[in-house]
């Protein structure tokens, strides 16, 4: 699990990963939070991992407005179909499900999680962009009922995202869900550092990486927010914000490393020259 990054370093965790056949094997789930650069990086996984499968809603074939409950429930169809006729061929699986929605299918509950994180604040202020503008389906019901970014972090729906989607709950803080994050998950990357990010993953898997698509971003500078607003989307998101700053905390020192690791097959080389 990503922990083991965090425990053996850079090194020693990508050489242990490449030891690791048994791992090797099982396919890899990407949780997909909305708004982390995980539409490109879900096509740079379908370019090297296939057979794959993409689970979504199709907007174009369910009536609008899509609620949450209706979503949820669509998705969980969805998944049930995949983890009963199809998981077992696949490599890879994405989609924008929740944790508590893999854990429930028993053919997909025994793979490899991973998935990014993003700023909070970044993250709410692209997806608030995103989906009032017309490159959404939905965008009518959606701003009307949200027609300011206040009435939009307001919204519990909205609160604590990252948390909700890619933990089971029930944590005292944030702090200890990144814990339980890190110790399930088997990889876990930063939007704001993809590309060594992906390098880290890909040299699990003995794979090099130079991205060949390029990262779908609206416009997101929180910088010009309204400060009040930014205030509040802070305390709300306290969990997410917690999380992701345990996680930038503990990858910092790494950055560095994992390029000069992963740059011109390094890596690989002092893999092989290992004397076990």
């Amino acid at each position: 699990m990503i922990n083991d990054l965090f425990e053996l370093g850079v090194r020693a965790f990508i050489e242990r990963s490449l030891d690791n056949v048994d791992e090797f094997r099982k396919p890899l789930i990407f949780i997909h939070v909305g708004k982390t650069a995980g539409s490109s990086f879900r096509e740079e996984l379908a370019d090297r991992f296939q057979p794959c499968e993409n689970v979504f809603v199709d907007f174009s074939k369910v009536e609008l407005p899509v609620t949450p409950e209706k979503y949820a429930a669509i998705m969980e169809n969805n998944l049930a179909d995949l983890n009963d006729n199809r998981m077992r061929k696949c490599r890879m699986v994405s989609g924008h499900f929740s944790y508590n929605q893999i854990v429930r299918q028993p053919n997909l509950a025994h793979a490899k999680l991973i998935t990014f994180l993003r700023h909070p604040i970044s993250r709410l202020t692209s997806s608030y962009q995103y989906h009032g503008s017309v490159a959404h389906p939905d965008r009518d019901a959606f701003k009307a009922q949200y027609p300011t970014f206040r009435h939009y972090i307001e919204d519990p729906q909205n609160i604590n995202g990252m948390y909700r989607q890619l933990t089971p709950g029930q944590f005292a803080d944030g702090a200890d869900a990144a814990e339980w994050i890190k110790r399930n998950y088997h990889w876990v990357g930063l939007q704001e550092n993809y590309v060594a990010s992906v390098k880290l993953l890909f040299a699990m898997n003995g794979m090099r990486f130079t991205p060949q698509h390029s990262i779908r971003k609206s416009e997101s500078a929180h910088a010009g927010l309204d400060a009040s607003d930014r205030r509040l989307a802070e305390e709300l998101n306290r969990i997410d914000l917690q999380i992701f700053n345990s996680f930038k905390e503990r990858y910092a020192s790494m950055w560095d490393e994992i390029y000069q690791l992963t740059d011109y097959d390094r890596i690989f080389s002092l893999y092989l020259s290992r004397r076990d």
